[in-house]
């Protein structure tokens, strides 16, 4: 509250020393003003209605089938005998020798879960046998790749293993080739890319038709001398003084309040990341 009675002495200072009718003021309101309209202008071209038609959408799709694929996964289950990064010869050897006798009790016939219960370090697969989401190819490595995705027997449990993570065994359970998502399932997906692309078409063909009524034309030697005035404590505007706008074109002034912010890329939003597989060190 007393900054806002603060605000409005110093306003009411101002006026009385006529301040509002300086030359620098008007130049910066004026740049403030065409910030404003510019934003309104854009906030009108984004809210413009882009129809996509039925044929455009499958026409992407056909042309596009490459960026709809599901990738090849593997279901498995783990055990793993966890080493750590900086482990010692002997640690490794050890960790090894636990591995080992765990291969050693599942060729004999032992349960797999118990084993896995009793000799896993992977606590977020154990709770489950050892059962992992399905992994795609280079989730896990190399080293898991050549293993998993050579397996082809359900049941089938490989040989131990080594990878970044430790001593690994794994139980193949079914293997889930790449392919193309169904076109109803990406339907909708297409359908915002398409309009998002016609949104940024008709900016680029917006702007250039108002630089060609335009002439614009850059003087690099104003632009090399204008300054930015940074006050104390990081205070914009003349003389570090707060609250006042800092100086430059209709670029840096304020957006307008409900101005919509810049178009998302063609291509749509990114993937979500995957959720981890197991626990990791």
């Amino acid at each position: 509250l007393d900054k806002l009675v603060e605000e409005d002495l110093f306003y009411q200072e101002a006026l009385r020393r006529g301040l509002d009718k300086d030359a620098e003021f008007t130049k910066r309101i004026e740049q403030i003003r065409q910030g404003i309209l510019a934003s309104m202008v854009k906030k009108e071209l984004y809210e413009q209605e882009f129809s996509v038609t039925e044929n455009e959408v499958k026409d992407y799709y056909e042309k596009n089938k490459d960026k709809f694929m599901t990738p090849e996964t593997v279901k498995v289950k783990l055990l793993l005998v966890r080493v750590k990064r900086n482990a010692t010869p002997e640690e490794e050897k050890q960790a090894k020798a636990k591995a080992d006798q765990a291969a050693k009790e599942l060729k004999s016939g032992g349960n797999w879960d118990k084993i896995v219960d009793k000799y896993s370090d992977d606590r977020a697969s154990k709770k489950k046998g050892g059962l992992l989401p399905k992994v795609r190819k280079g989730l896990r490595g190399e080293e898991f790749d050549a293993v998993a995705f050579a397996m082809t027997k359900p049941g089938q449990i490989s040989d131990v293993f080594r990878d970044k993570r430790g001593f690994n065994i794994i139980q193949f359970e079914e293997k889930e080739d790449a392919k193309v998502k169904d076109f109803e399932e990406v339907k909708s997906t297409i359908d915002r890319r398409l309009k998002q692309e016609k949104l940024k078409e008709k900016m680029d063909s917006t702007m250039a038709g108002l630089r060609s009524k335009a002439n614009v034309k850059i003087n690099e030697n104003v632009l090399d001398s204008i300054q930015v005035d940074v006050g104390p404590e990081g205070a914009e505007g003349a003389g570090g003084m707060p609250g006042l706008p800092q100086m430059g074109g209709p670029q840096g002034a304020p957006a307008a309040p409900g101005a919509m912010p810049p178009a998302p890329p063609a291509g749509g939003a990114p993937a979500p990341a995957p959720a981890p597989e197991s626990e990791e060190e």
